[in-house]
């Protein structure tokens, strides 16, 4: 499928933005028959359009090809992963009330879409995605190359600038400082072991 062409996004307003042409092509006009050929699909989509997709609902089955019965998909900027009845203070929270959504159902050894709502009431860009932590994630291999940086270096604004100019991602403050967390607790684990080791021997 060709690639030089337009993406078929339109904007409804500076806040809202509709995607049904260009999930039509990358989803709609596809045949899937297997999980992981709608799974590449669906990365490919989201990449494209700028998009994150979760697992609503699901039921899955005993067989390795197709590993699902059903899957609801939701826009990750309408799921509240806030608790009902939970109250934070000074807690900004992603979510949107976002509305777009689509099913995915396996049927005659194949899988299709039963339902679909592309409109989404945010505006789908790089720039936006950037309230996602999913979008900023880092790798495993990543996270393991900027390790030493992060144990080195004071500056956040030095390890951001650093992941930007690698890997393309715009990472937090608040990103690099549950990084750093991370490390130093994983360097405490190891010297905990180390010497209960020692004690032991």
């Amino acid at each position: 499928m060709s690639t030089n062409r337009p993406l078929q996004v339109v904007n409804l307003s500076d806040s809202s933005t509709d995607l049904s042409g260009i999930f039509a092509e990358y989803i709609l006009g596809r045949r899937f028959f297997s999980w992981d050929e709608f799974e590449k699909s669906l990365a490919e989509f989201q990449k494209l359009s700028c998009t994150h997709y979760v697992h609503n609902c699901s039921k899955t089955i005993q067989d390795d090809r197709f590993k699902y019965a059903y899957v609801g998909f939701k826009c990750t900027f309408g799921v509240n992963r806030t608790r009902p009845g939970l109250k934070l203070k000074n807690k900004s929270s992603k979510c949107c009330n976002c509305s777009s959504s689509f099913r995915v159902v396996f049927r005659y050894s194949e899988y299709i879409i039963a339902s679909h709502n592309m409109v989404h009431n945010h505006p789908c860009s790089r720039v936006y995605m950037q309230n996602d932590p999913w979008y900023r994630r880092l790798t495993v291999e990543e996270k393991e190359n900027i390790e030493p940086l992060l144990q080195q270096s004071h500056s956040s604004d030095e390890i951001i600038m650093h992941v930007k100019e690698k890997y393309h991602k715009d990472i937090t403050r608040i990103d690099v400082k549950n990084m750093k967390a991370a490390v130093n607790k994983g360097n405490v684990d190891v010297l905990v072991t180390y010497l209960r080791y020692f004690e032991s021997s």
